[in-house]
């Protein structure tokens, strides 16, 4: 995804061929490395699996889409449910691949859920500032 260069790349490869970091995956040892910020291989991971992403600041999301989640979860779990359709619930998460909570709000909400990707500080400022107890759609940005 060009995010960083050929050479880079080969040289994460030879340290990823060493004993010391045998069996992780390249992704966690750029990261560990410093090479690229965690946010950036989230994306990455979600454009290679094909894992929708939501611009949780940008978009409108109705009110009564916010209600089926209740904010103090929403804060604890770092979720943002950002639509219903077809008796699923979308929650924006920061890490979908390894996000373990869809039986826990299927059990809340008594809908399926899809993780979809949205950045964590996305996440955090959104319930954190613009999901009130107003009685009004959240329009973010």
């Amino acid at each position: 995804l060009k995010v960083i260069d050929d050479k880079t790349l080969h040289a994460v490869e030879q340290h990823h061929n060493t004993k010391k970091a045998s069996g992780k995956p390249i992704g966690q040892l750029l990261v560990h490395m410093g090479i690229i910020d965690p946010e950036v291989l989230a994306r990455a991971l979600c454009i290679q699996s094909g894992t929708p992403m939501v611009d949780v600041l940008s978009i409108h999301i109705p009110r009564d889409i916010l209600d089926r989640v209740p904010n103090d979860e929403a804060v604890k779990k770092k979720v943002v449910p950002v639509g219903v359709y077809n008796k699923s619930l979308f929650l924006a998460v920061a890490e979908p691949a390894t996000f373990s909570e869809q039986h826990h709000f299927a059990f809340i909400t008594k809908l399926n859920i899809k993780p979809v990707f949205a950045p964590s500080y996305d996440i955090d400022t959104f319930v954190h500032t613009k999901w009130t107890g107003a009685d009004t759609d959240i329009w973010a940005g």
